[in-house]
């Protein structure tokens, strides 16, 4: 009977553990995305439909301008120590305050999942593991233990003189607020200025005309914020800020993402004045011709997603991957029609102003920083 309960228990043990590391992933990558340090896409995002960056840039994934992510974990971390303390001590009180933290939880990840179903059309695979997770230690904790499960009021009571757990909840909000303070308050006091420059900068700038230009599309047509890249496929810095902005889009609903190319590589664009191969014109040209068959998107976080490894970014290699015919990707991309196409995007962009990638515009207007996830929001909101 003894090994019965120290099963359910160590399972608890094991859940909490995994939900505690899936939660400080979640955290992380919401400030990479932040800050615009995040590498490239990330490991939970496969898609439009599953795609964490999205999660995290929708005005669901704060609490009191800290991630909520954060919160979970050192709530988690609470619910952890609580068990810890059980398990020490088999004090009752200490088993019925984790079931009732465990059952908030449980409570909290229905809510954020309804949140999904319901607000967003984008979901977090990793949110729905940690949701899976909560469950599976409420259960546990359930059948560990026959006797009352909830707190009772003598043990609310008592938790102002038990120091130890008190502490615990009131370090929670101190904790996510010191720790979300750590992470950004240097990012924010250096990019203040920059937002508002770039806010104003982007209110006086003209409003340009695309109909001229080639490229893919993300998002309503009659979006109210309507974002337009203009990036290599080669290039760092575009790379950083490709999850960010397609992200940021499948998160709001009424924004629409347009990708322009525009390879830095004279091959293609005359206003390039050197050549490293050919492979940017390439992949942009690929892109272009992948759209036509509703995988343009997938090509193009493919193509920044093995960024470091040129020998994968083949004609060959993608059309495999993504079910496409070959043949007709290569007719595609030796059209003169395409080549022209991608020549108008690299004069007309140069005279409205683009100097390198990425360059960003909003509505028509260039918006400097606008590879900046800080920047955008505060463009977006002030609309």
């Amino acid at each position: 009977m003894e090994n019965a309960k120290k099963l359910p228990l160590r399972i608890a043990f094991i859940s909490l553990a995994l939900t505690i590391a899936t939660h400080l992933y979640l955290s992380l990558m919401h400030f990479g995305l932040k800050t615009g340090s995040a590498g490239g896409q990330s490991i939970c995002s496969i898609s439009d439909k599953f795609n964490c960056e999205a999660v995290a840039m929708s005005p669901y994934a704060e609490l009191f301008g800290a991630p909520l992510a954060l919160w979970a974990l050192f709530f988690s971390l609470l619910i952890f120590f609580t068990l810890i303390g059980f398990a020490t001590s088999k004090d009752a009180r200490l088993y019925r305050w984790t079931v009732t933290l465990a059952t908030v939880a449980v409570a909290a990840s229905i809510v954020m999942a309804s949140i999904s179903l319901t607000k967003m059309a984008t979901f977090c695979l990793f949110c729905i593991f940690a949701y899976i997770l909560s469950v599976i230690t409420l259960i546990c904790l359930w059948i560990t233990n026959q006797n009352a499960k909830f707190i009772t009021t003598a043990d609310i009571r008592g938790l102002f003189v038990n120091k130890w757990l008190s502490a615990g909840f009131v370090a929670v909000p101190i904790l996510t607020f010191l720790v979300n303070d750590m992470n950004l308050r240097e990012f924010k006091n250096a990019t203040r200025s920059i937002k508002l420059s770039s806010i104003q900068e982007w209110s006086d700038n003209p409003i340009r005309d695309f109909s001229e230009f080639v490229g893919i599309k993300l998002g309503p047509e009659n979006a109210r914020f309507k974002i337009i890249e203009f990036a290599d496929f080669l290039c760092p810095h575009c790379m950083h800020a490709a999850s960010m902005l397609s992200g940021f889009a499948l998160a709001h609903p009424d924004v629409q993402l347009t990708f322009y190319p525009f390879p830095l590589d004279s091959q293609c664009n005359p206003v390039v004045q050197m050549s490293d191969g050919g492979l940017r014109c390439t992949l942009a040209k690929l892109t272009l011709c992948a759209d036509k068959h509703g995988k343009g998107w997938d090509i193009y976080h493919w193509a920044f997603k093995h960024f470091a490894d040129k020998d994968v970014l083949t004609v060959s290699n993608a059309s495999k991957e993504f079910a496409l015919n070959e043949a007709e990707l290569h007719t595609c991309i030796d059209s003169i029609e395409l080549a022209k196409g991608i020549s108008v995007n690299g004069n007309k962009a140069k005279e409205y102003g683009v100097q390198g990638t990425p360059t960003i515009f909003v509505n028509g207007k260039i918006l400097p920083g606008g590879n900046l996830l800080i920047v955008l929001e505060a463009l977006y909101n002030s609309l």
